[in-house]
């Protein structure tokens, strides 16, 4: 069997879709027998993604400890500090499982936000 590349799908910018379209592809990936990790960053109300998400076998989706209620450009430092503490952890987490889980997909929920938040 020849090696298998990985894709990298980005969906990023205004607008609603996005957290849908990355759990379309979790939907398709666990339907095939596979693993799927789901990482969301800077969300904490619950939504028929999430509650759908972990009807799935094989689909594990990991939150940050600490609530956001705020987005990152309403934050004090002091906020904005304990929040990339948490969102560091998470990312280190998520990748670990996929690893350790061999998942075939790990989905990065408003990673790219995460980090031009905490980045300027």
């Amino acid at each position: 069997m020849p090696e298998c590349q990985g894709l990298i799908h980005i969906y990023y910018g205004d607008g609603k879709g996005k957290t849908t379209a990355a759990f379309g592809l979790a939907l398709r990936c666990a339907g095939r027998g596979n693993k799927v990790v789901i990482a969301q960053f800077l969300k904490s109300i619950p939504s028929g993604e999430v509650a759908g998400a972990e009807c799935l076998s094989g689909v594990t989706v990991l939150r940050g400890a600490k609530a956001v209620n705020k987005f990152t450009f309403q934050m004090n430092e002091a906020e904005k500090t304990a929040t990339a503490q948490c969102c560091c952890d998470l990312f280190h987490q998520a990748v670990e499982l996929a690893e350790a889980e061999q998942a075939r997909l790990l989905i990065l929920d408003e990673v790219i936000d995460t980090c031009s938040g905490f980045l300027q």
